[in-house]
């Protein structure tokens, strides 16, 4: 697991408190409800120090620490019925991470391909400017990008997304 030690730690704790809760005498409808407030004690803090760890990351690494982080907490979890609403609740974060992901690396990309500033002069330029007299806009410069773009899909590692890699 790609999960700092913080957090493993803490999950194979949490996992051999599971594994006692889910053998004792407690009824099916109340196990939810009575073992929530013990993962909220141990994961509330991991996940807020997770939080702060990436807050000080570049912002193309923090969404892919989260997604290992709450990946890490997420699969224990999985195999108990008493911790699905917590289940669902880091499904629904980690798919807020993703589509971070997802935007910053496609930002990155149109940044490194010289299409985002194309596509920024698009959404600026009045309704009354014609697109070629945008400098940027005018056909000879787009066809220039288009160029590079064709070009960079066939050169190894251009379009390559080393973060997306790094996702466990």
């Amino acid at each position: 697991p790609l999960a700092p030690p913080f957090i493993t730690d803490t999950m194979h704790t949490v996992v051999e408190v599971m594994a006692v809760y889910e053998a004792a005498l407690v009824t099916k409808e109340t196990r939810e409800v009575d073992f929530a407030p013990i993962l909220d004690a141990a994961l509330d803090p991991v996940l807020n120090f997770a939080r702060q760890i990436a807050f000080n990351l570049p912002p193309t690494d923090a969404p892919v620490f989260l997604i290992n982080c709450l990946s890490c907490i997420q699969g224990p979890l999985t195999k108990h019925d008493f911790t699905s609403r917590r289940v669902e609740l880091l499904a629904a974060l980690i798919d807020d991470q993703m589509a971070l992901l997802v935007s910053t690396q496609s930002n990155a990309s149109l940044s490194r391909l010289g299409f985002a500033e194309r596509l920024q002069d698009i959404r600026e330029k009045p309704a009354d400017v014609p697109i070629a007299s945008v400098p940027s806009l005018h056909p000879l410069s787009l066809s220039a990008c288009l160029r590079a773009f064709y070009t960079s899909l066939f050169a190894t590692g251009t379009l390559h997304l080393a973060e997306v890699n790094k996702i466990a």
